[in-house]
């Protein structure tokens, strides 16, 4: 994601494996029996992080990575997740 300031992800960001992205993945996976695994700009309410959730075949998620490592565009409104 490149975006010039926090404010300018801020109507794109998601909730925690839950949103629009999910979804997606989710349907994804069921339709062709297969893992899925996609990247999103998460936000827990309180924190921002450039996200990949991994679905399995059967829909359910098994997986939220939060990028450790960031690159200078994500510096700009993404914090550090856990390593």
């Amino acid at each position: 994601y490149n975006f010039p300031s926090l404010e300018a992800i801020i109507p794109f960001l998601e909730p925690t494996a839950a949103g629009p992205t999910t979804q997606w993945a989710q349907a994804t996976a069921r339709r062709f029996k297969c893992h899925v695994t996609v990247g999103y700009p998460e936000t827990t309410g309180e924190h921002y992080y450039n996200s990949a959730v991994t679905v399995s075949p059967a829909g359910l998620v098994i997986a939220n990575y939060r990028k450790s490592f960031l690159y200078y565009t994500d510096m700009i409104w993404a914090d550090e997740g856990d390593y």
